[in-house]
């Protein structure tokens, strides 16, 4: 299989004629190069301009005060893929300090049908960290965990924006690896972290059939205190099996 699956990166210059620092220059919708955007109870997807990366263009979220609330966009390349890589960046300062209840869930790894009561393989969180800051916490599936999930956080997100890649294995011995703002260069670092994929096995959903990045099912205090506030994305990018990178 080819090593990189897709880019879709809201700003890289020629890409779909996504070009310009202006918000002339950028698209006014995600789709292409997604799949799709979902838009629920007041949740909105927009494009605006100055990436998070010296690019041009890049995504906010917002959500309305609904748990029913979704703004992202999916991405369909995937195909019960047994490997899934994916990167992207994230700055979310404009949603203000978490308070200890506060959770927002940014992306999932979906398999194409549900098994053990999960179609999520893989999903992410912004969470609460220390004295209002964030942090992301992953969800796996896994054979051992309570609901058939394994949970990990990461460390307080600093100010401004950062990136996560992971590194999702699916199988008898699955695992999930992940890192959090590594140096820059194209030779794989060690993994910041990982999430614990107790029993093992996490082959029972069958492989990664779609890649959903946003906002999207909010806890009761996040639905009333963070709503219409943004959360901004930019350079997804997923691969089969090569580290990513910047």
């Amino acid at each position: 299989m080819n090593a990189k699956m897709n880019l879709l990166a809201l700003a890289l210059l020629g890409l779909a004629g996504y070009a310009g620092s202006a918000v002339a220059g950028c698209p006014s919708s995600p789709v292409p190069p997604w799949s799709s955007a979902a838009q629920l109870s007041g949740g909105v997807v927009a494009i605006s301009a100055g990436g998070l990366d010296s690019s041009a263009c890049k995504m906010d979220a917002s959500l309305g005060g609904s748990f029913a609330s979704l703004a992202a966009v999916v991405d369909n390349t995937p195909t019960a893929e047994p490997r899934y890589r994916f990167q992207f960046l994230i700055n979310p300062d404009a949603a203000g300090t978490f308070g200890n209840t506060d959770a927002v869930q940014i992306f999932s790894a979906n398999a194409a049908a549900a098994a053990n009561g999960r179609t999520p393989i893989l999903q992410l969180a912004l969470t609460p960290g220390a004295s209002g800051a964030k942090r992301i916490t992953m969800i796996a599936s896994c054979d051992g965990g309570s609901g058939f999930r394994c949970v990990a956080q990461t460390a307080d997100l600093p100010a401004g924006v950062s990136r996560m890649e992971v590194d999702l294995q699916i199988g008898a011995a699955g695992s999930v690896n992940y890192w959090l703002n590594a140096a820059q260069g194209t030779t794989e670092p060690p993994a910041t972290g990982s999430v614990t994929v107790t029993g093992g096995n996490n082959s029972w959903n069958g492989g990664v059939d779609s890649g959903v990045m946003g906002l999207g099912a909010p806890t009761p205090s996040f639905k009333n205190t963070h709503a219409g506030q943004i959360i901004s994305f930019d350079t997804f990018d997923s691969r089969r099996s090569t580290y990513i990178g910047w």
